[in-house]
């Protein structure tokens, strides 16, 4: 049956969306009024075609321009043409570190990687005709799910009308903030504005993004607590390569899940829960999240499945695919508002519809109406 099933060809395109401002945290703010998604489409005799979406700033210093974007793509995805995509997906190579899936590696730069391990996955899904998440072996329905504003850049008018825009939605009842201001009393102002825009939470994260040493961290995390808050989970509290900082964190919380691994590779992530720094391991992309999800299975640790990149429909299909998932990120990028609905949130669960493969679509129009 597989036999037929090849890649024939490839299209790429630079998307440019409108957007709000985004901001992780100090250091990473995107203050501009559009981003830039890099955008396949891997063609194959199957008759089906497999849709790979990555977020690129490529107005961002540092980041590579359109032209260099390209130029990577036909470097990786050239060489893929007339394989099978269920082959690519379980192939593995000898690399220094270890083995891991070459096409799920973020070896080529931004973009590449994860827009071809999400391309080759759509595309197998679709060719057995399945929902992604089933296809990847998914026995739960739904999964919990939680919003995630990525407003440290915006002022409180502004997060004030992206977290609105998720209780619209409805279904919400938990969800992040960024913290990591200048004084943990202008954390909790920002806490208090979302908690209120939902009329109080029954879940509650915060996100530092490594602004914090341990130290300050157990301090404001009590500061936070002594207010009234209850929180679920702290993520990335200090530098993501600080172990043994994240097991002190991790021992003077007694009542709060220290929940990290998001900006770390499968070495990185091997290093926190041998150093015993993680309650909630963070994954991030399709065959990533699978791969890194074996090391936290047999120490008991739960996992937390991350946005991908802007398409938070590939971080709902892989943790439906997960056992046990504690939570999914939604962002609720403005890019997913062009698209077909990919999933469904109702009573703060996730869940996805029939449609086979990841369920992210654009018409022809729309692509050509935001192509660089």
């Amino acid at each position: 049956m597989t036999a037929d099933f090849r890649i024939t060809g490839y299209e790429t395109r630079v998307l440019e969306v409108p957007e709000r401002t985004i901001g992780d945290s100090q250091t990473h703010v995107f203050e501009t009024d559009e981003l830039d998604y890099l955008y396949l489409e891997l063609a194959t005799d199957a008759g089906v075609t497999g849709v790979g979406i990555d977020l690129v700033e490529l107005r961002a210093p540092g980041r590579p321009s359109t032209e260099t974007l390209h130029s990577r793509v036909d470097d990786v995805v050239g060489e893929v043409v007339g394989e099978n995509p269920l082959a690519l997906l379980n192939r593995r190579t000898r690399n220094r570190g270890g083995v891991h899936n070459f096409y799920s590696s973020g070896s080529y730069g931004p973009g590449v990687g994860v827009l071809l391990n999400m391309a080759l996955w759509d595309a197998a899904a679709k060719f057995f005709e399945q929902p992604l998440a089933e296809f990847m072996g998914a026995t739960d329905d739904s999964a919990p799910i939680y919003a995630s504003g990525l407003s440290f850049g915006n002022d409180d008018e502004t997060t004030r009308e992206v977290y609105e825009g998720f209780a619209e939605v409805g279904g919400f009842d938990a969800a992040k903030v960024k913290v990591g201001y200048d004084t943990v009393d202008e954390d909790i102002d920002r806490i208090e504005l979302v908690d209120d825009v939902f009329g109080g939470l029954d879940t509650l994260m915060i996100d530092p993004n490594e602004a914090w040493t341990p130290k300050e961290t157990l301090r404001k995390v009590q500061a936070i607590q002594d207010v009234g808050f209850d929180l679920y989970w702290i993520e990335d509290p200090v530098f993501r390569h600080d172990d043994d900082g994240m097991r002190r964190v991790r021992e003077g919380l007694s009542d709060v899940n220290l929940t990290v691994g998001e900006y770390v590779g499968f070495e990185g992530k091997h290093g926190l829960l041998d150093a015993g720094a993680v309650d909630i391991l963070n994954l991030q992309g399709l065959s990533a999240a699978s791969d890194a999800s074996t090391l936290a299975e047999p120490t008991g640790i739960d996992v937390a499945m991350s946005t991908d990149h802007g398409t938070d429909a590939m971080a709902v299909h892989a943790g439906l695919a997960l056992p046990d998932v504690t939570y999914v990120e939604c962002c609720s990028h403005a890019l997913l508002d062009h698209s077909e609905e990919p999933y469904v949130v109702e009573d703060g669960r996730v869940s996805i519809t029939d449609t086979p493969g990841h369920g992210v679509a654009f018409d022809e129009e729309t692509l050509e109406s935001h192509s660089r």
